[in-house]
Order: structure tokens, then C-alpha cells, then sequence
């Protein structure tokens, strides 16, 4: 596991969290595995417009269009009054 840059300044400052170290730098690899996973699908600012793409997004001819991210969802349902 990658250990966060300057930990050990952090622990100088806040002695508190040398307990937390574990914790810290398990934490700090999940970052950087988001992190990688946002570059490789298109980078920061593709993942920021998401938005734009995912949700109930109303169209120009006042239809309604849906589309959810949902990596391994076995099931999703859209319920509503809309669906009578």
C-alpha cells in the first residue's frame, strides 16, 4: 500500500492520529483508486459533467429521459405515479 505524502508531518502535527496510521493510508489507496478509475474513464471533467448524462433529465419535447449508473446491479426499478 502507497503511504500519503507527508504522513509524517501530519503525525508531528495531530500525535492523535499515529493510531489511525493503518486507517489513513487505507483510505488514502481507496483515494487513489477512485482516482484512477475517474482518469481512466475519461478524466475530471468528463466525471464532474455527469450530471448531463445520468439522472431524469426533462428533453427539449418535454420527455423524460433516464439513465442510472449502476456497475453490478442485479435489479433496478423506476417507480412512480408516472407508472400506472
Amino acid at each position: 500500500m502507497v503511504k500519503p505524502p507527508q504522513l509524517e508531518n501530519l503525525l508531528k502535527i495531530d500525535s492523535w492520529l499515529y493510531d489511525f496510521q493503518p486507517e489513513i493510508i487505507r483510505r488514502y489507496n481507496v483515494f487513489l483508486d477512485f482516482q484512477k478509475r475517474i482518469e481512466e474513464c475519461g478524466g475530471m471533467e468528463r466525471f464532474t459533467q455527469g450530471y448531463k448524462e445520468f439522472g431524469l433529465i426533462v428533453q427539449s419535447d418535454n420527455s423524460v429521459h433516464c439513465q442510472e449508473w449502476a456497475p453490478g446491479a442485479d435489479q433496478l426499478a423506476l417507480i412512480g405515479d408516472f407508472s400506472k
